[in-house]
């Protein structure tokens, strides 16, 4: 398959007037999980940052989830992986 791929000279006007434009980059995503105070649920705070970017943060997701299991599943980490830091 063939894809073409433009500089910002050829696509910046299409942008300015609000076309969607995408770029595929490398992001670090951090993952903050925290039993909620009501102990029903947990929430996930996902920070994602570009190293392109002097790792400046480029967005924040929040999600809730109603068991561990549930989130384990949700990012593929399996119950014997060592993936987790424990902050005090």
């Amino acid at each position: 398959m063939k894809r073409e791929l433009d500089n910002y000279q050829e696509v910046g006007g299409k942008a300015d007037n609000g076309v969607m434009l995408r770029t595929l980059t490398h992001v670090d995503c951090s993952v903050n999980i925290i039993r909620d105070h009501d102990r029903r649920s947990y929430k996930v705070t996902m920070i994602f940052t570009s190293p392109r970017a002097g790792d400046k943060t480029i967005a924040i997701f929040e999600n809730f989830y109603a068991t561990f299991e549930s989130l384990m599943d949700d990012f593929g980490i399996d119950d014997v992986d060592e993936v987790w830091e424990v902050l005090e």
